[in-house]
């Protein structure tokens, strides 16, 4: 029901802005009724962030679990832009209508940071500002890069020194 919920609202995105997208609208696109849609979200906004949630989850499976700390960071960056690169249309259609920024706090749920340490807030958000950044690019260039150039540039510029910060355990954040 959800991700029926979530394709509702991207159809409609194609056709406005989400200012003027409502439950109703929404409900009505994916033939349910509004009970359903409370269920499961609180506001049209909701349904963005669970395509976001969405997106990171199956990154999150689909990334090799680390055996040496880290795991490869090569396998990290190209599992990460093949998801995305999978779920280009739904995400260019959120960008397209502004909505990018609704992913940041979503990665702020998957990147750990001690909130007791400042430092570590500090490297998470440089490093989420890199990914929103880099995505937001490829998002405005209509995703025209492949996502094996977009890793294979990534990597470049990365250099050996960085790693990836995402927690890549398999358990759900806050779980």
């Amino acid at each position: 029901m959800s991700d029926a919920l979530a394709s509702a609202l991207v159809r409609l995105l194609h056709d406005r802005g989400p200012d003027s997208i409502t439950v109703t609208d929404v409900t009505r696109e994916a033939g349910v009724n509004r009970t359903s849609f409370y269920r499961r979200f609180g506001s049209v906004e909701d349904v963005v962030s669970y395509i976001y949630r969405s997106v990171m989850e199956e990154f999150r499976e689909s990334v090799r679990p680390p055996t040496d700390g880290w795991g490869s960071v090569e396998s990290y960056i190209r599992t990460m832009f093949e998801t995305f690169d999978s779920e280009g249309e739904v995400l260019l259609a959120l960008h397209s209508r502004g909505l990018t920024p609704m992913m940041l706090p979503v990665l702020r749920n998957y990147f750990p940071a001690d909130p007791d340490d400042v430092a570590s807030l500090y490297r998470r958000e440089y490093h989420l500002g890199g990914i929103m950044g880099w995505f937001g690019l490829w998002f405005d260039r209509g995703m025209a890069d492949s996502h094996g150039e977009m890793a294979d540039e990534t990597l470049r510029m990365m250099g050996v020194t960085l790693h990836p910060m995402m927690d890549v355990r398999r358990t759900r954040p806050g779980s």
